[in-house]
């Protein structure tokens, strides 16, 4: 009897912190129909590797020269987490890829693209995903509207797998992205980066992060280039912040 009742209660308890960890990553989960986590997701953690990028750069670019920094910081770290570099570069080379990432609308080349290649579904995915991000107050408000777009995505059959596949992907570094700038946008000129531009270049970084600009390019360079690209393109937009 007693040896049952221990049993019972183990499982009861697995059950518990089963649930508890399912809840701690909701929130960040692109819920999927036709495409699994495991698929939609490069290692499970392309989010996570995104917002250790942009640390990565903060801790080791001189700020006196950032720009021209970003892309080898880049691609050295994204070596560290196993990408291949000549890979890597091939992609940031990539003439459709650069012409996005480097331009002075991202938002406006994708457009461009997407509707020279036909990929009318893609667009109008990417037009909700924008107005998600810039219309949200907050990251929660930004995270639970995109969460919702994702199991749109997921079920949506007319999509190719590929298609499916980028923009799950592309929504897990927004959901990622959204958390990070937010909370720096809240510390004003308290954060590092606005610190460590004003040190670094002398410019006035007094006004407050627009952290939904630079969410929607973090995402648009992930939809061209993957993750080098939404590293670049949140890089460039960040440094863009305070010209």
């Amino acid at each position: 009897m007693k040896n049952l009742l221990f049993l019972v209660l183990s499982f009861l308890a697995l059950a518990l912190f089963t649930t508890a960890c399912e809840k701690s990553t909701a929130d960040y989960s692109p819920r999927s129909g036709k495409v699994s986590r495991q698929n939609a997701v490069t290692d499970g953690n392309v989010g996570e590797q995104h917002n250790a990028g942009l640390d990565y750069f903060l801790q080791n670019a001189d700020f006196h020269d950032g720009l021209n920094q970003i892309e080898p910081l880049t691609l050295k770290f994204g070596e560290s987490l196993g990408y291949n570099y000549d890979e890597m570069s091939k992609t940031l080379a990539d003439p459709q890829v650069s012409a996005v990432i480097h331009s002075d609308s991202p938002e406006n080349a994708l457009r461009e693209q997407y509707i020279a290649n036909g990929q009318k579904q893609e667009l109008a995915y990417f037009n909700q995903l924008e107005a998600i991000i810039i219309k949200a107050s907050t990251a929660e408000e930004a995270i639970q509207n995109l969460n919702a777009l994702g199991e749109k995505i997921a079920s949506d059959e007319s999509l190719s797998e590929k298609s499916q596949t980028t923009l799950l992907n592309g929504l897990e570094v927004g959901k990622h992205s959204a958390d990070y700038w937010y909370r720096e946008s809240l510390k004003g000129e308290a954060s590092p980066w606005a610190k460590k531009k004003a040190e670094g270049t002398g410019v006035d970084t007094s006004r407050h992060i627009n952290w939904g600009v630079v969410v929607v390019h973090d995402v648009i360079g992930f939809l061209k280039g993957g993750w080098p690209g939404a590293v670049v393109c949140s890089l460039i937009s960040i440094w863009e912040q305070w010209p």
